[in-house]
């Protein structure tokens, strides 16, 4: 199942890591601790096997304007798309885990923090 989702930065001038992959994922497990701890643990220390991957999300899409190793958002919106390996009776559970949170895209030289403003389930391709 794919998700759109639509992000809005708490402040102007977002400052994002390039390498934002990683802080990105963490986030998500943060999200999805909020439905089930344990099962969001078990994800991100055992998972299914070597090499699966639980859910993987796109490239974020928005104004950036590159500063060295950072992004500073030239908008206050971002959206990026979230796929997850999971029956479609369950997308109204991620679609509740996601809405109105909050993901916080950091690192040790910076952070910004995004509201979900929308999220949409796309049509499986």
């Amino acid at each position: 199942m794919q998700f759109l989702l639509q992000l809005v930065s708490t402040k102007q001038s977002a400052i994002l890591p390039i390498n934002y992959q990683y802080p990105l994922s963490a986030a998500t497990y943060k999200i999805l601790s909020k439905g089930n701890a344990g099962y969001a643990q078990f994800l991100h220390e055992e998972g299914y096997g070597k090499g699966y991957k639980f859910f993987t999300f796109s490239d974020v899409k928005g104004k950036f304007k590159r500063k060295g190793d950072r992004l500073q958002l030239l908008d206050n919106t971002l959206e990026l798309v979230v796929c997850f390996h999971l029956p479609e009776a369950s997308r109204t559970f991620i679609e509740g885990l996601f809405r109105s949170q909050e993901i916080v895209i950091a690192d040790k030289k910076s952070k910004a923090t995004f509201n979900v403003q929308s999220i949409v389930a796309m049509k499986n391709r």
